[in-house]
Parts: structure tokens; C-alpha cells; sequence
């Protein structure tokens, strides 16, 4: 007698898309038929697939806040807990991508995620994989612009970014005024962090360092250049040292164009 396999077994020995014809039962001693899997047998095994080791290729942190929904062609679509889940998602598509097409092993290839929101019903008998969960989607709003967010950032990204323009920008015109200053003097002016300091006087460097050695520097222009240089105010700088930073200014090739 042959020993039996297991139902879940048998299913995926059918179903598997990898598999291209299946045969039909038929009576002893009648001729095996095979067939072509329907399309739609296919499609239903992944999503059936997917839906069963979600949490395996998700993780427990996420699987409580997002599902399988459907296969269209290579495209999955996984429902989202919220509009602001789903762009999280989003932005870790290429992992996602990657530990699904691992779990499928060959079976098919998705080639691209699409998520909507709806309402995710998932069971847990473990509370405390529920509490990992609650502090990730804890949305708090920007004090800026009012937009909600995920993290416990003070700003929102887009905020986030606008105010470092504008301090960059704030230091770029301090040292235009001022280009001999340093790091530790700056603080006196604009409280800023030194990565946000080296950063705009890097650019300012850039900037006249780079019309001194293309040969169009302007007086000021060399006077600046020469400044920002040697960390000197203008009165503190002789001839000798002058004409000495500018010819090595000249001569200097790894100078980067930039904009301030």
C-alpha cells in the first residue's frame, strides 16, 4: 500500500504554477489524461500561498497592519491598515519584493507591489506581538505644517528639509559677511550643528575657490577666497600670505563647482 501524503502536501503537488499539466483520475485501466492548469488556479495558489506564510515574509511587527489582496499578473496588490501605513510600505518596496519572490522559490515572479487601504482582519494569540506594533503607528502631527507623521521626528521630511535650506542659507550669508569665522565663533550668531556649518562653508569655499583658479576672480572675490582660506580677517593677513594662498589656490585641481 502506498503511504499516503498529506492533504496540504497533495494540494501544492496540483496546484503549483511551476507545474505545467496535471493529471486527471480516471477509472483502472483507463488511459491517464493530462491537462493544462487553468490560469486562474494559478493566480488563486499564489494569493492562497502568500496569504498562508504572509507573516513568515513580513515579519509580526508588520503583518498585523497589512495583508495579501490580490495578484494581478506580476503585480500584487496588499491591503494597508492606513494611507500613511501604506506609504511606509512604499518606501521598503524593494525588500518587500525580495523576501516575497524568496517564498514563492520559483513558483512566480512578482515584479511590483501596489497597496490601498482596507480593513486588515488578522488573529494574534500572542498580546505581546500587538504592543510592538501600537508604538511604530503612533501618528503624531508636524508643528509646522500640521502633516501627521509616523516617527518621533519634531518635523515632518518635508519641513524637516526647508528648515536646513534656510539654515544653510543663514550661514552661507554669515560667512559672506564674516568668512573668517570658525565653528565655535558661529555659535555666537546661528545655533547650528557643525555637519550643518562645514556643510555651507564647504559651498562657499567651492564657490570663490573655484573662480580664483578659472582665472575670474573679482579683488573681492580673491579677498574672500583668501579668508576663507587661512580663517584670517582681512587685517590680519599680509601681502606675502595673500599672494601665497592665491597661487596655491590656483594650482589647487580637486575644487568642486557649487552653488550657494
Amino acid at each position: 500500500m502506498q503511504k499516503l501524503e498529506q492533504t496540504n502536501s497533495i494540494l501544492k503537488n496540483i496546484f503549483d504554477p511551476r507545474k505545467k499539466t496535471f493529471n486527471v483520475f480516471v477509472q483502472p485501466g483507463e488511459k491517464q489524461v493530462k491537462k493544462e492548469f487553468p490560469l486562474e488556479v494559478k493566480v488563486r495558489y499564489i494569493e492562497y500561498y502568500l496569504e498562508k506564510h504572509w507573516q513568515e515574509i513580513v515579519g509580526e511587527n508588520l503583518v498585523k497592519n497589512c495583508a495579501v489582496s490580490k495578484l494581478q499578473g506580476n503585480t500584487l496588490l496588499i491591503k494597508t491598515k492606513s494611507s500613511l501605513f501604506a506609504n511606509e510600505l512604499f518606501m521598503m518596496k524593494k525588500l518587500l519584493l525580495q523576501k516575497i519572490n524568496k517564498a514563492l522559490d520559483g513558483r512566480m515572479r512578482v515584479v511590483d507591489l501596489k497597496f490601498h487601504t482596507g480593513k486588515i482582519d488578522v488573529n494574534y494569540s500572542n498580546e505581546e506581538v500587538i504592543k510592538d506594533v501600537e508604538p511604530v503607528l503612533s501618528i503624531i502631527k508636524c508643528p509646522v505644517c500640521g502633516a501627521k507623521m509616523l516617527s518621533d521626528n519634531k518635523l515632518c521630511n518635508v519641513c524637516e528639509r526647508n528648515e536646513r535650506k534656510k539654515l544653510h542659507e543663514s550661514i552661507v550669508e554669515l560667512l559672506k559677511i564674516q568668512p573668517w569665522l570658525n565653528f565655535i565663533d558661529c555659535q555666537q550668531y546661528i545655533k547650528c550643528d557643525r555637519i550643518a556649518f562645514l556643510d555651507a562653508k564647504e559651498a562657499l569655499e567651492n564657490f570663490y575657490f573655484e573662480k580664483v583658479r578659472l582665472g575670474y576672480a573679482e579683488e573681492i572675490d580673491n579677498c574672500m577666497a583668501v579668508m576663507l582660506l587661512t580663517g584670517k580677517n582681512a587685517l590680519e593677513i599680509d601681502e606675502k600670505t595673500f599672494n601665497n594662498s592665491l597661487e596655491f589656490l590656483r594650482r589647487k585641481q580637486d575644487v568642486l563647482t557649487s552653488r550657494i
